[in-house]
C-alpha cells in the first residue's frame, strides 16, 4: 500500500489541478477561505487566551480544528462541495455560539454572518444561497426574541476584547472580500463569457447547419423522383448525385457530432504515439475519393521513412489533417498540386501542407478559426463547404497542445506567392 503523502493531492483535486476552469476556481476560492478561516481562528483563540475569556477560547479553538477538518474531508471525499458544506456549517455554528455568549444580536460576530451566503452563491449555486438567506433571517429573528424574553446569558465579552474583536474582523474581512471578488471576476466572469460564446456559436452551428443540409436533401427528393418516372437508361447518372448529397449530408452531421463531443467533454482526448506519415496516407486516400475529377498531385516528402508524433490518431486523421486536406483540395485548381512535409528539428515535428490554390482573403484570415463568422466559399470548382471544418481542427490541435501556423497568398500577393500553408508542431517521441 502507497502511504505517500502530498500535499497537492491534498490541497487540489487531481481532475482540476492544472485546468484554468469554473471548477478550479471553487477550490482556490475553498482554500483561500479556508487559510483566512485558520488565521482568524488562531488569532481569536490567542486574543481570548490573553483576556481569560475561556468559553471563547474553547469556542475558537473548536473553530481552529474545524477549519483543519474541512480539508480532510474534501480531501478524502475528493469533493469541494462537501468540504464547502462542512466549512460554511462549522462557520455558522461557531458564529452562533459567539453570538450567544456575547449579546445576541448586538454581537460583534453578527457582521460575519451574512459572509456565508456571499460565500455560498458562487460555491455551491442559487438554491443553497437561498436556504442561507433563509437560516441568516430565522437566525436574527431568534436572538431577536432570546433577547427580548431574556434567555440568553450575560454578556462576556469584556469591553477591551470586544474591541479587538471588531478591530480583528475588519482587518481580516477587508482582505478576503477584496481576494474572493477579484477570483470570482477572474474565474467566473470568464466562464460565463465562455458560455455566452458556446449558446452563440452552438446556435449559429444550427442556423448554418440547417441552411446547408437543405440544398443536398432537395437534390435528393428531386432525382429521387426522377428516379420513380425513369424506365431504366438513366439510372447510374440519377445515383451519382444523390450519393454526393447524402455524403455532404454525413460531413455537416460528422462535424456538429465532433464540435459537440469536444465542446462539452468533460475529459481530454487521450494521446498516444502515432506514426505520421501512416496517418497522412491514410487520410489522402480517403480524401482524394472526394476529389478524383481534379487530378490533383500530391507530393509526400518526409525526413525520415517514420516519424512518431505525439496525439491523439482518430482525432488527427478524420477531424484535422481530414478538414485541412479537404480545403487544400477544395481551393485548389485542377491538375495542380499539394505538399506535404516534415522534418524533425530537435524533439520537434513540424508538419507543413501547402497548396497553390486560390489562397484566403485577408478579411476571412482573422476570424478562419472562429464558428461564429461565416468564412466558407465555393471551391474552384463550386464545393460547398459549412465553414467549420478549420475551426473544429483548431480546436482538437488545442486538445492535443499542438500549435497550428496558418499562412494564405491570394492572387494578387507579392511575388506571386498563391496559395495555402499548415504547419503544424508535433512532440517527437522516440
Amino acid at each position: 500500500m502507497n502511504l505517500k503523502f502530498s500535499w497537492q493531492d491534498f490541497l487540489w483535486t487531481r481532475d482540476n489541478r492544472d485546468n484554468n476552469s469554473e471548477a478550479l476556481a471553487v477550490e482556490q476560492m475553498f482554500i483561500i477561505t479556508n487559510f483566512v478561516g485558520l488565521i482568524w481562528g488562531t488569532a481569536l483563540t490567542l486574543v481570548f487566551t490573553f483576556q481569560g475569556q475561556k468559553v471563547l477560547q474553547i469556542l475558537s479553538g473548536l473553530f481552529l480544528l474545524s477549519m483543519i477538518l474541512s480539508l480532510f474531508v474534501r480531501s478524502w471525499t475528493k469533493k469541494t462541495r462537501t468540504g464547502v458544506f462542512f466549512q460554511s456549517f462549522a462557520f455558522y455554528f461557531y458564529l452562533v455560539g459567539v453570538m450567544t455568549m456575547t449579546g445576541g444580536i448586538l454581537s460583534p460576530a453578527l457582521i460575519w454572518l451574512p459572509l456565508i451566503i456571499y460565500y455560498v452563491y458562487p460555491m455551491l449555486g442559487k438554491k443553497w444561497s437561498v436556504f442561507w438567506v433563509g437560516l441568516w433571517t430565522a437566525t436574527n429573528i431568534f436572538f431577536w426574541i432570546a433577547d427580548s424574553l431574556g434567555w440568553l446569558p450575560a454578556n462576556i465579552l469584556s469591553s477591551k476584547a470586544q474591541r479587538i474583536y471588531t478591530i480583528l474582523s475588519v482587518i481580516f474581512m477587508l482582505p478576503l472580500g477584496f481576494w474572493l471578488y477579484s477570483l470570482y471576476q477572474k474565474y467566473f466572469e470568464d466562464f460565463r463569457q465562455v458560455s455566452q460564446k458556446q449558446r452563440m456559436e452552438s446556435s449559429h452551428l444550427l442556423h448554418v447547419i440547417s441552411h446547408d443540409i437543405r440544398s443536398p436533401l432537395q437534390i435528393i427528393q428531386s432525382y429521387t423522383h426522377l428516379l420513380k418516372d425513369d424506365k431504366g437508361e438513366n439510372k447510374l447518372a440519377f445515383i451519382a448525385p444523390i450519393e454526393k448529397s447524402v455524403l455532404r449530408i454525413s460531413d455537416l452531421l460528422g462535424q456538429v457530432r465532433d464540435y459537440e463531443n469536444l465542446m462539452y467533454s468533460k475529459e481530454k482526448i487521450p494521446l498516444e504515439p502515432v506514426d505520421l506519415k501512416a496517418v497522412i496516407e491514410e487520410t489522402l486516400q480517403t480524401k482524394q475519393l472526394h476529389f478524383p475529377e481534379k487530378m490533383i498531385q500530391v507530393l509526400i516528402d518526409f525526413q525520415e521513412p517514420t516519424l512518431m508524433v505525439l496525439a491523439n490518431q482518430g482525432a488527427l486523421s478524420a477531424q484535422i489533417l481530414c478538414n485541412i486536406i479537404n480545403n487544400a483540395f477544395k481551393y485548389s485548381s485542377p491538375q495542380s498540386k499539394i505538399e506535404v512535409s516534415a522534418r524533425k528539428h530537435s524533439n520537434l515535428v513540424i508538419l507543413r501542407i501547402r497548396d497553390y490554390g486560390i489562397g484566403i482573403p485577408e478579411s476571412h484570415m482573422e476570424n478562419i478559426f472562429e464558428f461564429s463568422k461565416k468564412t466558407s466559399r465555393p471551391g474552384t470548382a463550386g464545393e460547398k463547404g459549412s465553414g467549420f471544418g478549420l475551426p473544429i481542427a483548431k480546436m482538437f490541435l488545442d486538445q492535443m497542445n499542438v500549435p497550428a501556423q496558418l499562412k494564405s497568398w491570394v492572387e494578387s500577393s507579392p511575388l506571386n506567392l498563391q496559395g495555402t500553408e499548415f504547419t503544424l508542431t508535433f512532440k517527437a517521441v522516440e
